[in-house]
């Protein structure tokens, strides 16, 4: 089923080498956007501020470079170099890319609480439990 060779790529398609989808391409984005996500939690908790564009699309990309590390063409399979790629590629890049739209809307209005333009500590916006 998993084999360790990249997924060919029509010859009028393939522009340079720096084009292709590659499992290493999707690890470096995981990694980065993990760290991103964590180091943005942290400055949370400890400043009360966020960076609004890291929640709003690091999640996505994290999701599709997860996606990636199973078959290297869904990182690229909701962009136009996806056309030529089978369907069935496209609609789980599309899946998971409504998957971490949806995460980020979480993290944006559930976690961070933003409200007003602002974000409330999650320390402080909860209940009292004493």
């Amino acid at each position: 089923m998993f084999n360790n060779q990249e997924p060919p790529i029509p010859p009028g398609m393939r522009q340079n080498a720096n084009e292709t989808p590659t499992r290493g391409k999707a690890l470096v984005a995981v990694l980065i956007t993990g760290v991103a996500l964590i180091g943005n939690h942290l400055y949370a908790m400890d400043s009360g501020k966020i960076y609004l564009w890291i929640v709003m699309i690091a999640p996505m990309i994290l999701f599709l470079g997860l996606g990636a590390l199973i078959d290297p063409r869904i990182m690229h399979s909701i962009s136009g170099k996806g056309q030529h790629f089978p369907m069935k590629i496209k609609v789980i890049g599309g899946v998971l890319a409504v998957a971490g739209l949806l995460l980020s809307a979480y993290l944006a209005l559930g976690v961070y609480r933003l409200q007003d333009g602002g974000m409330s500590h999650p320390s402080t916006s909860r209940d009292n439990m004493n």
